[in-house]
């Protein structure tokens, strides 16, 4: 910065892999299985964070089985759990019952843990999950009891479809002349806002699916595959998920998934694409929304 060598910058970017050195600087496996203290974790369907917190919420349960870990998670960004809920976050008024006052909450964990007092009312099962348009709290005993199916959908060309189709392909072409999007903030995005914005969209592909029938409550991380060619050995996936509301507004129910198409087999080593031939990227470890 202003002419100075940060040292410790410096040193990050020579690990750009989830290596031994950033994995000595975390639990692993022993460790989790040792945490028997009680644990609350407070996070947002689009807090940049969450993944890191439903990372550790994951691993505490896959290496301890007695985990007494409690989740949870409502319509917020990172500072709505880290300095206080608002009323509205980003053009969406969030439900009534949704503005809870997380400061109070902590403070009655803390009481329940280290002075015997009795456990917050709120917490009425191990997961709590508010669900977005609802205006009620869910509660659950473990993350897995809170969806009870799925919805398989596949890309064809423009759309996304239920049923597989033949394998046909979009293309893209992506100018590397023209980067001022580089430069842009878009800090000031609404999550729920009349159309997207073409800044936005720019040098991304969208596919929609046909009007659902019937309502429903989606819920949990998405997960996928992308068969894809390029001309280079690597790219970067960014994947958004909206809601196209009957109002004709949209709505967006999760914090982006970013993810380094090299890194997506494994974070611990770079496997570099192959030029020109078609490769399979899993997407995984994607943010959580829970809507109706």
């Amino acid at each position: 910065m202003y002419g100075k060598a940060n040292f410790i910058f410096q040193k990050w970017l020579k690990h750009p892999s989830f290596d031994k050195y950033w994995r000595s600087k975390m639990p692993d496996k022993k460790d989790f299985a040792k945490i028997n203290i009680p644990v609350l974790t407070l996070t947002g369907y689009y807090d940049a964070d969450q993944r890191g917190a439903m990372y550790y919420y994951n691993e505490h349960h896959k290496y301890n089985k007695n985990a007494n870990h409690y989740l949870v998670i409502g319509p917020y960004g990172h500072s709505g759990v880290i300095s206080g809920v608002d009323e509205e976050y980003n053009g969406y008024k969030i439900d009534s019952v949704a503005k809870i006052n997380i400061e109070e909450i902590s403070f009655q964990w803390f009481d329940y843990i280290l002075k015997g007092k009795k456990k917050p009312e709120f917490l009425k099962d191990k997961v709590n999950y508010q669900v977005m348009g609802s205006n009620e709290w869910k509660s659950a005993p473990e993350i897995n009891k809170i969806s009870n199916g799925k919805l398989k959908l596949f890309l064809n060309r423009t759309k996304l479809e239920e049923t597989e189709s033949k394998l046909a392909y979009i293309s893209q072409t992506v100018n590397f002349l023209e980067r001022k999007d580089t430069l842009q903030s878009f800090s000031d995005e609404k999550i729920l806002d009349n159309k997207l914005s073409p800044e936005y969209l720019k040098d991304r592909l969208i596919f929609e699916s046909n009007v659902f029938e019937n309502s429903f409550e989606i819920n949990g991380s998405f997960t996928g595959n992308l068969k894809v060619s390029i001309n280079k050995k690597d790219m970067d996936v960014i994947l958004t998920v909206y809601e196209k509301l009957s109002s004709g507004q949209y709505l967006k129910l999760s914090h982006e998934y970013f993810a380094r198409a090299s890194y997506s087999k494994d974070n611990t080593k770079r496997n570099l694409l192959r030029p020109n031939l078609v490769e399979n990227i899993p997407i995984k470890n994607t943010f959580s929304p829970v809507e109706k």
